[in-house]
């Protein structure tokens, strides 16, 4: 069992590793043809999207719950019913969201303000159904086909708004963002269902699993995010353009972490659903979690001497920021570590106590990086 899952964990690693690779390479050269000004706007935008994605990362966690057991039994219709009522919510819920946002961007006056409602009004919708898409493959074990399709779709980002960049600068980027969001779609079918259809009974079951998973990936995400908006409010969008570029480096770190967390945590909800949560969970932790420490912690220490020179070959205009990035690197990892604990509470059925441990770590970045910038201690304290 354990050697299996170390072997998927490899292979889509690998996969996963060519997909954070050309999301990073994205933002290295958006970062080094806007400039930090208008990258602090790009970062604004990507910010302001996630917070959007929150009622979303409700219907995501349950369907992921559910849809891991109707694999387990081989329900592929169940499978299926899942995910055409999950399209359904987020139809309802960003169809119009984004139809608000568009009427917005015509009431301001910030050309910046108004160019990112209408990149947010545009793309929301299809950004959110393809994170369902996403989960979806992953739940129902298609971890093969979830794997292309997130690559393609990491490639069609880089490819689109980079060369939209070099050609239109900031609204180039942003409307290759658009349309790679449209086509990645594509990519999804058919092996994810993504005609709408309702069911109030399979929704609240989605919503009661997943509610507390959402409030926890939204304060996780405010706990991510928050010093950035910070250093934008106190310092300005060019000083958080040079932050995010090291936050940036951040993201990479916790997505080694993703990488397990996709592997094991349909066979946890499925075990949890036949040994019972208790021994699916120890399972958990003796056959992943401790070992995957071990061995990560060592990678990072490595990954964060190498970006210094890195930073100074390809982007010299922010090696101030070589410092905050390898702090920022072990704060990633901390942050995917704590989302792959968190599927052994939802396994026992612990999940309620989630969002009151993200709310006190999201207090405490909030009032600890207002107050380091404002003293003025700068960039790496508040890494």
């Amino acid at each position: 069992m354990a050697e299996r899952q170390t072997r998927r964990i490899v292979l889509y690693g690998m996969t996963s590793g060519m997909r954070e690779g050309l999301l990073g390479l994205r933002g290295i050269l958006l970062a080094a043809m806007l400039g930090p000004s208008a990258f602090g706007v790009w970062t604004l935008f990507r910010i302001a999207s996630r917070y959007l994605g929150i009622p979303e990362f409700a219907v995501r966690g349950g369907l992921e719950f559910e849809a891991s057991r109707a694999a387990a039994q081989s329900d592929e219709t169940s499978e299926r019913k899942l995910g055409r009522v999950a399209v359904g919510f987020l139809g309802l819920l960003y169809a119009p969201a984004g139809a608000v946002l568009l009427v917005l961007s015509f009431l301001v006056g910030d050309p910046q303000v108004r160019l990112v409602l209408r990149v947010l009004g545009l793309s929301i919708l299809a950004e959110r159904l393809w994170f369902y898409g996403l989960a979806f493959l992953r739940s129902t074990g298609s971890l093969g086909r979830f794997a292309k399709v997130e690559v393609s779709g990491a490639g069609l980002h880089l490819i689109l708004a980079t060369v939209f960049a070099v050609k239109w600068g900031l609204p180039g980027a942003f409307g290759g963002f658009i349309l790679a969001s449209i086509l990645s779609l594509t990519l999804l079918r058919p092996s994810v269902p993504l005609m709408p259809s309702f069911s109030s009974s399979l929704l609240r079951g989605m919503l009661r699993i997943g509610t507390p998973l959402g409030l926890t990936t939204a304060l996780t995400l405010g706990l991510q995010t928050v010093d950035r908006l910070v250093v934008a409010a106190l310092g300005g969008i060019e000083l958080l353009g040079y932050y995010a570029f090291a936050g940036s480096i951040a993201g990479a770190a916790a997505s080694g972490v993703l990488v397990v967390r996709t592997v094991v945590f349909p066979d946890v909800y499925r075990h949890a659903g036949t040994v019972g949560g208790a021994r699916a969970t120890r399972r958990l932790i003796e056959d992943t979690i401790a070992p995957f420490v071990l061995v990560y912690g060592a990678l990072l220490g490595l990954a964060s001497f190498a970006i210094g020179p890195l930073i100074q070959l390809f982007v010299p205009e922010y090696v101030d920021v070589v410092l905050p990035a390898r702090l920022l690197i072990f704060a990633g990892a901390t942050t995917g570590l704590s989302g792959l604990a968190s599927i052994g509470l939802v396994a026992v059925a612990r999940q309620r106590v989630l969002p009151q441990l993200a709310a006190v770590a999201f207090g405490f970045n909030l009032v600890a990086s207002a107050w380091l910038l404002h003293a003025g201690f700068g960039l790496t304290a508040i890494a």
